[in-house]
């Protein structure tokens, strides 16, 4: 009787141990994927990851957006884009810096007076 009592404590143990062991790593696995996914600073500027972003025939084709998480009246950066490919571009800011109301904005107003130019078939920032 005595024998199966230490074989079944052994048993607990040794399950008891390997739960352990695997919920420890799965925990450090998930944390090291969650550390492996930086974003960019919320004031960073995020460059537009496609030419048709930018690509433009006439000025009409631009208009002035945020170029970081933060817009630029709280700190954020100006940009001219592809009027017709901002929704994408405004959601590739959110992908990899944040909303706009999940971040830290420093309290400073970056906006200029700069307008959108279609210069060389790309939208661009010139001032007025």
């Amino acid at each position: 009787m005595k024998k199966y009592l230490i074989i079944i404590l052994a048993v607990v143990a040794i399950s008891a141990i390997t739960l352990s062991a695997y919920f420890t790593n799965t925990y450090y696995h998930y944390k090291s994927l969650q550390s492996e996914v930086s974003k960019y600073p919320s004031t960073y500027f995020i460059e537009p990851s496609s030419v048709l972003f930018v690509e433009c025939y006439t000025v009409d084709d631009c208009i002035k957006v945020k170029g970081s998480a933060c817009p630029p009246q709280k700190g954020g950066i100006e940009i001219c884009i592809n009027k017709n490919y901002m929704q994408q571009y405004l959601s590739s800011i959110e992908t990899l810096s944040g909303k706009e109301w999940e971040v830290k904005c420093p309290s400073m107003d970056n906006s200029t007076n700069k307008e959108c130019s279609c210069n060389n078939n790309t939208c661009k920032l010139v001032s007025q």
